[in-house]
């Protein structure tokens, strides 16, 4: 069995085969959602203690309400290892300056663009996330995010309902501390036997997440040379503890170099990288983790602001 999906708003994703007598077959995990935005994949991950936009409730929802842009998200992710897909759109709502509404939709796919996935394995199952945060101090944020993941498959349909909670400490604007806990609730589990797709209730593993971000010199996107940020996730199915984090470097305003790294003891480790570009209201970034010892995600992420919450509130 291959270990998966690292880093915080994990997905429990993996695939099995065996033999047995009916022949080869595949088990695959798609309940949990995947991690959204691929600045974090470039970070190894490492959100659980940052604020960057509307993903962060995948990573750590109470992060919400500290967000300084308005701004849509739209992600494609492509996991190799699986042949998964996935497509997402996020976007906040600013009910208040310190209240803020996470929601997205997404569309995780296996074998529908290519004729010859897991040997005629076909998926689909959609998402419905609402993510929700509010300070309770001008430091202090608490927040949560439900998950609701409808599979269909050519002979059965199937719900599952998780959700996320956190807390969020931002005291000065060049760091900031997270907590997040993962995966409660109950998934879906898809078990294809070379002919057919079975879908079953599962129980998610539950993670603890804690995690900090500095930034130098300031808070400010404009102003901004390097970000470190670091976490780590404890499973509470498993005896490690996993460390990761990674660093954003700057060196000109329209351009962000990432790189990160995550281990465990004995365990796994590997590399991720990434890359972002911005254009006026438009931001493109790409994150990768390319070595076998992951599940080699492939993420591209379009941030843009479509209308400006903070200036109607204000």
């Amino acid at each position: 069995m291959k270990a998966l999906r690292t880093g915080p708003a994990l997905l429990v994703f993996m695939l099995v085969l065996s033999s047995s007598g009916r022949g080869q077959e595949s088990t695959v995990y798609l309940s949990a959602p995947f991690q959204v935005g691929a600045r974090g994949i470039g970070l190894a991950g490492a959100i659980t203690g940052d604020n960057p936009d509307v993903s962060v409730m995948y990573g750590n929802p109470a992060a919400l309400s500290f967000l300084e842009n308005t701004a849509i998200v739209l992600t494609h992710t492509l996991e190799k290892s699986t042949d998964v897909m996935d497509e997402n759109v996020a976007a906040p709502i600013f009910l208040k300056r310190d209240e803020v509404v996470g929601i997205a939709l997404s569309v995780n796919h296996v074998g529908h663009l290519s004729t010859s996935s897991n040997n005629g394995f076909k998926v689909i199952q959609y998402g419905y996330d609402v993510g929700y945060a509010k300070r309770l101090t001008p430091d202090l944020s608490l927040g949560g995010a439900l998950h609701v993941r409808y599979a269909r498959s050519s002979g059965s349909k199937l719900w599952g309902l998780s959700s996320t909670f956190g807390v969020f400490y931002h005291p000065t604007a060049d760091i900031s501390y997270g907590a997040a806990l993962t995966g409660i609730g109950s998934g879906i589990k898809y078990i294809f036997d070379g002919s057919n797709t079975l879908l079953n209730s599962e129980n998610i593993s539950n993670n603890f997440l804690a995690g900090a971000a500095f930034r130098f010199p300031t808070n400010s996107t404009a102003d901004r040379l390097f970000t470190i940020s670091l976490a780590a996730r404890k499973n509470f199915d498993v005896q490690d503890i996993y460390y990761f984090g990674g660093v954003e470097i700057i060196p000109v305003p329209a351009i962000a170099l990432r790189v990160g790294y995550l281990g465990a003891a004995n365990t796994v480790e590997y590399a991720s990288f990434g890359i972002g570009i911005r254009i006026d209201k438009w931001k493109l970034d790409v994150g990768a983790t390319p070595s076998k010892a992951s599940n080699q995600i492939y993420q591209v992420t379009l941030t843009t602001s479509i209308w400006d919450q903070l200036g109607m509130i204000y």
